[in-house]
């Protein structure tokens, strides 16, 4: 063997790296990532305690999440519900706003606030505790719809 001089004196070759599979990341157990390019769409199921999170990495991307029970039906349909009641019963809620007139002003201003709170709510992330701590708190809310 050929001594190269004090330069290479005791300096081993590096060992190899340790990676196991090339490329992926790690993640902790019963932890999945999906990757959706802009304008795409991704089916996964979700069962009872699992928790979703969305990250926009991008920044100022739309996004809507849809669920649907296990025969592929929308389960928001519930949302339509008040204005179905309100289509069917017009004459009753004609005679409620009457009534309610000359308190709306102060309903407007209510409404403003709980806006506010909300959208302060969503930002921050605050929203998202809540839910949890609410789900967290009452098992029974994730039978709910």
């Amino acid at each position: 063997m050929r001594d190269l001089g004090p330069m290479t004196a005791g300096v081993r070759p590096a060992s190899p790296s340790l990676v196991l599979t090339p490329g992926i990341r790690s993640l902790p157990p019963g932890t999945e990532r999906y990757r959706i390019r802009g304008g795409g769409s991704l089916v996964i199921r979700v069962e009872a305690g699992d928790r979703v999170t969305v990250t926009d990495t991008e920044g100022g991307q739309a996004c809507e999440l849809s669920f649907l029970d296990d025969s592929g039906r929308f389960l928001a349909a519930g949302l339509g519900i008040p204005f179905l009641l309100a289509a069917f019963a017009v004459e009753q809620f004609s005679s409620l706003f009457v009534r309610m007139k000359r308190h709306l002003r102060n309903v407007e201003r209510a409404m403003g606030v709980l806006m506010i709170i909300t959208g302060i709510g969503f930002l921050t992330g605050a929203v998202t505790n809540v839910s949890i701590w609410l789900l967290e708190t009452f098992p029974a809310l994730q039978n709910i719809g």
